[in-house]
């Protein structure tokens, strides 16, 4: 079996490599950065999450699908930057997995939008909230937000999408 793990250089995505390698399963990343820690029986393609071409390639012949490749952080010089990246990005690997036909993707959000629609601060986080675009707070959450609606969108049209 085979996983792509996009990200997979990041410190979330590193452990999700190093725990599928522990499994047995052969790995791919798809990160712009070099694994800190190359591995010989790690697959690294340099590239975008925002590019189609490479998004394709990256999805070609694995299993299931990782998605856990963001711009995190509250700054950027371009606040639309964690649009293109979070928003779009996800588009683009969620697109070429379905085309490809991974068996399974798996999505990776944020507890931050769910912080974001709570009323009650300082709460336990609720997963039973109903976030809105209005309850976000900064440019991060708005395109995580964006995202994760991407991919429940694309679970109720029956691709093997969850959600975490």
């Amino acid at each position: 079996m085979r996983a792509l793990v996009t990200g997979g250089s990041g410190f979330l995505g590193s452990h999700i490599v190093d725990l599928l390698l522990e499994r047995g399963l052969r790995v791919r990343i798809l990160d712009l950065a070099r694994p800190e820690r190359p591995a010989s029986d790690v697959e690294w393609m340099q590239g975008s999450i925002t590019d189609d071409h490479i998004t394709h390639q990256a999805t070609k012949d694995v299993d299931v699908v990782f998605h856990v490749a963001a711009k995190a952080g509250l700054w950027a010089r371009d606040d639309r930057e964690f649009a293109e990246i979070n928003d779009l990005g996800a588009q683009r690997v969620l697109q070429a997995a379905q085309a490809n036909g991974v068996s399974k993707i798996v999505h990776t959000s944020t507890e931050s939008i769910l912080k974001c629609a709570q009323q009650t601060p300082g709460a336990p986080t609720d997963e039973t909230v109903e976030p809105q675009l209005e309850d976000m707070v900064g440019a991060y959450c708005v395109g995580k937000f964006l995202a994760e609606k991407r991919a429940m969108e694309a679970a109720r049209a029956g691709a093997p999408v969850v959600v975490v």
